[in-house]
């Protein structure tokens, strides 16, 4: 640009030279002025010998090409059709590209048509030119005294015969520049340094504009995204959503240099390479992807000052600018590293999990927002992703941290909206585009939260999760296992040994003792003989196998201390721990079942003011639970069906019980 400057500069005195010199009675100094620029133009001009018939041709240097100063007249003619300019230049030269013809009318459309024909340009014609050797990019140009005409596609290459002025091929620049920073301008806007030039490195699918060497050397080369996310220098990045928009467009011009904004360009990798908008657009790619086609890019047009984003797809052609690293702040998992709070028993950490491991991404695959928001995990991931001594929360334990936080829970626990991760392909359609939907994989960012939980749904593939909405509220929902959201830890809490009999002190009857959850039940059904309380039958050994059977009042008070009468909530916890199919896993194997856990349910049937019914069928326990002052709430097991049931009889009825006890803050262990 500089050598075109100068260029001007020289024109402008000649010209200014060539109006005045009658006027002026200084004949001495008007003769040095001519001088000066004659001496300009001698050092631009040169020549060249074709070696194939020794023919020599006048040169002339423009904008840092070489060019004929005079048309090709090789084998006897001046115009070639079609077939014959395409080997009608000598080797080392080459037929000018469009761009090259727009860059020599830019420069010669402001001089004066004397001026032009001392550079060889002062005849009306038209010469070829071609992009590529194919019929859609072969176009011819017009020159006329009075500046450049159009530039026009060919439409019939059959009857076109016309002149061909060389330009000298260029030696690239990108296999001199690679991809060392120490090759770039850079400067620092804000918090972050920036290249203030394109990248030239010539690497995987990237292109010269019109393939010319000049434009690389000029204007960086172009590439495809997949290239583009790999190209910049150890240490550097495409930059991210969030590092486009950090630079206003003031900053980013000055990092143009003021005058090469919008002379970038980009180039469409199809069968036929079309490159547009030279000096008319400028692109450049971002990291961060939209679905499995598409990624953000980056826009400015000539004269204008905004730095528009788009939704591009991967194979275009687009420039890079690159961005310096900033230092990852990224913890591991010891949970030192972590804020932590105590919320009733329960001490959970107050921010969410950053450590870089397995499945899981900073939001955009920007670390900005690992630094600010987390990482986002997959759920096998997020299984293990907790420090020693920590682990995932369960869907109860969040229970448990909603009624012990209350309204404040999202402030207790330093909720952040941190959006999350979509696993499924997105792709950009064409009625996505007209919405301007620019969503993609990457969701609710500043909207929603979502934090993963132990529990899962093996059928369905999902697993309970918690949702912090844009209003507030923290509710529960189901995400497939696949996605990336947040994860919160919690403690493991102390260690209760726990012993796997348990000795009645009031009858000393003992009963095995399994853990489900974090509840200790009672593996078999009571049988303390409290007034009351019956045998199935009135028959000693009915109790001995079933335990005994109670009315609603009296299995109240009737589990010793310090166990109690399980609840509902207790009998829905121990369905969802035992799964699909909670019934038959609960059932003892004497009653074909599976006994998965040691519960050994067995059929020991009720009782009512009729008498006795459904021993060997159906086993039914009173839960702590009523529907009013008459019935109470129960659980059953039936013989035909696997899975474990709720309803209500009259409180009158004799049932068995089983008792369970609370770990509370510890984790108990049986031994």
């Amino acid at each position: 640009m500089k050598k075109i400057a100068f260029l001007l500069l020289i024109f402008a005195c000649f010209a200014f030279a060539q109006k005045n010199a009658a006027k002026n009675t200084n004949s001495a100094n008007n003769a040095n002025s001519l001088k000066e620029v004659q001496n300009a133009l001698n050092n631009m001009k040169g020549t060249f010998t074709d070696f194939r018939d020794k023919k020599k041709y006048k040169t002339l240097k423009l904008g840092g090409r070489v060019w004929m100063a005079e048309d090709l007249n090789y084998n006897k003619t001046k115009l070639y059709n079609f077939e014959d300019v395409q080997k009608a230049c000598p080797a080392g030269w080459r037929l000018p590209s469009k761009s090259a013809w727009e860059d020599l009318k830019k420069e010669l459309s402001e001089t004066d048509a004397k001026l032009k024909a001392k550079i060889g340009w002062n005849t009306q014609g038209k010469w070829w030119a071609a992009t590529s050797s194919s019929v859609d990019s072969t176009v011819y140009y017009t020159v006329v005294n009075s500046g450049f005409g159009s530039i026009n596609k060919i439409n019939d290459l059959g009857t076109a015969n016309l002149a061909v002025r060389c330009i000298q091929n260029i030696k690239a620049k990108p296999s001199e520049k690679k991809n060392d920073i120490k090759l770039y301008n850079t400067v620092k806007t804000g918090s972050q340094l920036w290249m203030t030039e394109n990248l030239n490195y010539k690497t995987g699918k990237s292109w010269c504009y019109e393939n010319d060497d000049y434009n690389c050397n000029i204007y960086g080369r172009l590439y495809d995204w997949n290239t583009a996310i790999k190209a910049c220098p150890n240490g550097w990045h495409l930059p991210t959503r969030h590092d486009w928009s950090e630079v206003s467009v003031d900053e980013f011009s000055a990092l143009l240099g003021g005058s090469l904004s919008g002379e970038y360009n980009h180039a469409v990798p199809v069968n036929e390479y079309k490159f547009l908008n030279k000096e008319i657009v400028g692109n450049w790619w971002g990291i961060t992807e939209y679905g499995e086609n598409d990624a953000y890019s980056r826009h400015i047009r000539a004269n204008e000052n905004n730095l528009d984003e788009k939704i591009t797809n991967k194979s275009i052609g687009y420039s890079v600018r690159c961005v310096q690293n900033i230092p990852k702040t990224g913890k591991t998992n010891d949970a030192k590293l972590y804020k932590t709070v105590k919320v009733g028993n329960q001490v959970w950490m107050a921010e969410n999990m950053n450590y870089k491991t397995g499945k899981s991404w900073c939001f955009e695959d920007d670390d900005f927002y690992c630094q600010k928001y987390g990482r986002l995990y997959d759920w096998n991931t997020a299984a293990k992703v907790c420090p020693a001594g920590w682990h995932l929360p369960s869907d109860s334990e969040w229970n448990e941290l909603q009624k012990s936080a209350g309204k404040g829970i999202v402030s207790t626990i330093s909720a952040l909206k941190g959006g999350w991760r979509d696993n499924d392909a997105y792709e950009y359609t064409l009625d996505k585009q007209r919405s301007g939907d620019k969503i993609g994989r990457w969701r609710d960012l500043e909207e929603d939260g979502f934090w993963w939980t132990s529990t899962i749904f093996e059928a369905t593939g999902s697993a309970q999760t918690r949702h912090l909405s844009p209003s507030g509220t923290i509710s529960s929902t189901l995400k497939n296992k696949s996605v990336g959201l947040s994860v919160l830890c919690i403690q493991n809490p102390p260690i209760k040994k726990i012993s796997k009999i348990f000795t009645d002190t009031r009858d000393s009857r003992q009963y095995n003792v399994i853990k489900m959850g974090n509840t200790m039940w009672m593996a078999e059904n009571l049988n303390y003989n409290a007034k009351g309380s019956f045998c199935y039958e009135n028959k000693p050994e009915n109790c001995n196998k079933y335990g005994r059977l109670y009315d609603w009042d009296l299995a109240q008070t009737v589990c010793p201390s310090p166990w109690r009468l399980s609840s509902h909530d207790d009998w829905m916890n121990l369905i969802e721990s035992s799964g699909s199919d909670a019934g038959k896993k609960l059932k003892s194997k004497q009653w074909n079942g599976e006994d998965n856990y040691g519960f050994s349910a067995l059929p020991g049937g009720f009782t009512k003011s009729q008498g006795f019914a459904e021993s060997g069928e159906k086993s039914y326990w009173w839960t702590s639970d009523a529907s009013n002052s008459s019935y109470g709430k129960y659980k059953y097991i039936s013989s035909n069906l696997d899975g474990v049931y709720n309803s209500e009889y009259s409180k009158s009825v004799g049932l068995s019980v089983r008792c369970v006890m609370d770990c509370g803050y510890f984790s108990c262990v049986v031994e």
